[in-house]
């Protein structure tokens, strides 16, 4: 029989992948509010909500990296694709008016 190293009961890595869920929603939510700011008119709101999207989604995309899960990192790895293609088209549209 062969003894199995300890694992520490709280892993930055197992902490980490906790948050990210809510990483998923503050990705969504920031990517609505960025498309209704450069809807009303706001570009610099805008701005800011579209650069808050794409920080989460690349928070997001490490989490998709460090799953275990195939499943999970496909549907983490789509949430990061939406997030930082559509964070980045805001600001381009933000830019273009």
């Amino acid at each position: 029989m062969t003894a199995r190293p300890l694992q520490p009961a709280f892993s930055g890595r197992a902490l980490f992948l906790r948050t990210v869920p809510a990483w998923v929603g503050v990705s969504l939510v920031t990517l609505v509010l960025g498309a209704w700011a450069l809807a009303s008119g706001a570009p610099s709101l805008a701005n800011a909500w579209a650069g808050l999207a794409l920080g989460s989604s690349l928070l997001v995309g490490l989490g998709s990296a460090l799953s275990a899960a195939e499943s999970t990192r496909f549907r983490l790895a789509a949430v990061t694709m939406i997030g930082a293609l559509g964070g980045a088209g805001i600001i381009a549209a933000a830019y273009a008016l």
